[in-house]
């Protein structure tokens, strides 16, 4: 079997590159080598290889104690960024040699430190496994196996129309060995693969390991914490009175994400402005497309409602007159013409969907438990138990309107609900619901008590990996064990 380097080290180099490089020369400018290599637009894995002989491709490019990295594996991460970069961004990382170079020096660093990690877990005997370590790697692996498996189910029955077990198996099979031809190369076989994901959820506990056993000291005191809260309360305080929209996107993004926005902070917003509310939601949507007609009186609709928003706005700023009074009534009019004729086209194409929600909605009129009944017909997985937005509702409000807000039929249903009370079923753009007021947000700022825990979290995981990257670094920096064939790397080049 032809072997790779690991999905996590593509991931990270293409991390890498897309930083230090979008914005540099790849997409165009002056500074073009007239000494071009090669052209790259038909290359393909055997033509990077074409010009090694066999004993330079098992020629070790990297290594690092008893660790390496050979040419023949180098050549197959080259040529994953070199088609990532072709194919998703028609940019030829071989149009030059200096931004060549650019890409072989991020991917050598990138393959050089999680070489480092293998070693140095070597070196602190972290990769001498107890019995219990063995049972969680191949349980850790099983589980991958298992959700690889469901994925690959799931798609062939939803996406392929499969029913017949005999073809689901089938079908899952040929998707596998497809996956591992992309990752192994052509002909690996099923138990070649599956070899070769041990092997890397091996690698993946190892740098779990090396990482819990760098940071196993870390601590956080209790003023940290204090000051944390108290910079956040001062921050999201003046924010969100400023922009209480924005509430929604960020705890949204909190919850179901575990960060903010940011995408690195841990910790939910300490300050609550006034006019938010929690819903639960039975939302019943199939897998429906509207025609033209609907997507074209969808954007007159929104059209109008902005129109008509800019004249109350006028209105109530420079007084009513007799033709921004006619032209509001007309708007209205024609929004509630458009709103009828794709009401209409909705009630056809979820016929189906209607039934199984007026369901729900009898089970809910005969006194059963509202979430219940939204764990037995909700289509809205968040919603079910043990999804993000299963214990507490998700964030609603009539006041504002946010990026990640609710659709105006949801919203204007919401709106004449009293807390403990459910909608009735109606429709909306992305099919039928039911939703339920459990209750207000409070207003105010968050206490100290209720935030702990999450800012202790927070920043434990960023004092971890302060940690962890200065000990790396310095590693790195010292270059001790460290053995490159550079010339080798460089040949690339020529």
């Amino acid at each position: 079997m032809k072997k790779i380097i690991g999905k996590t080290k593509f991931l990270l180099c293409l991390i890498l590159a897309l930083a230090c490089l979008c914005s540099c020369s790849l997409y165009g400018d002056d500074t073009k080598d007239s000494d071009a290599t090669q052209s790259g637009n038909e290359l393909t894995e055997t033509s990077f290889k074409a010009n090694y002989t066999q004993e330079e491709l098992d020629t070790p490019v990297i290594t690092i104690g008893k660790r390496t990295v050979t040419m023949d594996e180098y050549l197959d991460f080259f040529q994953e960024i070199y088609t990532y970069y072709k194919t998703n961004y028609s940019v030829d990382i071989m149009e030059s040699n200096e931004t060549l170079t650019k890409y072989l020096d991020l991917i050598t660093e990138s393959l050089t430190e999680d070489t480092m990690i293998l070693h140095q877990a070597d070196v602190l005997g972290l990769t001498d496994f107890t019995d219990e370590q063995k049972k969680e790697i191949e349980d850790r692996f099983e589980a991958e196996k298992k959700d690889m498996y469901d994925y690959y189910t799931d798609y062939a029955v939803e996406d392929g129309g499969m029913s017949d077990e005999a073809d689901i198996a089938e079908a899952v099979e040929k998707y596998i060995l497809d996956e591992a031809a992309y990752y192994c190369g052509d002909g690996t076989t099923l138990e070649e693969y599956y070899d070769y994901l041990y092997e890397q959820e091996e690698e993946s506990y190892i740098k779990d390991l090396l990482f819990e056993e760098l940071t196993k000291d870390t601590e956080v005191s209790d003023e940290d914490i204090k000051k944390w809260y108290e910079d956040a309360v001062e921050d999201d305080e003046e924010y969100f009175k400023e922009h209480p929209e924005s509430y929604k996107d960020e705890c949204d993004s909190y919850e179901s994400t575990g960060f903010i926005s940011d995408g690195t902070t841990a910790v939910p917003p300490a300050y609550v402005p006034t006019g938010y509310s929690r819903v639960y939601d039975i939302h019943v949507k199939g897998d429906k497309e509207t025609s033209e007609q609907y997507n074209e009186n969808a954007e007159k609709m929104s059209a109008l409602i902005d129109e008509y928003g800019r004249l109350a706005f006028d209105n109530d700023k420079n007084g009513k007159t007799a033709a921004s009074e006619a032209r509001m009534s007309e708007i209205m009019k024609e929004y509630k013409e458009l709103e009828k004729e794709n009401n209409a086209e909705l009630k056809k194409l979820y016929k189906d969907e209607k039934k199984k929600i007026d369901k729900a909605y009898k089970a809910l009129e005969n006194g059963e438990d509202f979430v219940d009944v939204m764990n037995e017909y909700t289509e809205a997985d968040e919603y079910k138990e043990g999804g993000v937005f299963a214990e507490k509702g998700r964030l609603i409000s009539s006041e504002y309107t946010s990026e990640s807000d609710w659709l105006t039929a949801v919203k204007r249903e919401f709106a004449e609900l009293k807390i403990g009370e459910y909608s009735e079923v109606f429709m909306a753009d992305d099919g039928y619901h039911i939703i339920y007021r459990i209750g207000d947000e409070k207003n105010g700022t968050k206490t100290l008590e209720s935030m702990k825990d999450a800012i202790r979290e927070n920043l434990i995981g960023k004092e971890k990996q302060d940690a962890y990257d200065k000990q790396m670094q310095e590693w790195l920096d010292e270059g001790k064990d460290v053995i490159r064939n550079d010339k080798l790397i460089e040949s690339l080049c020529k």
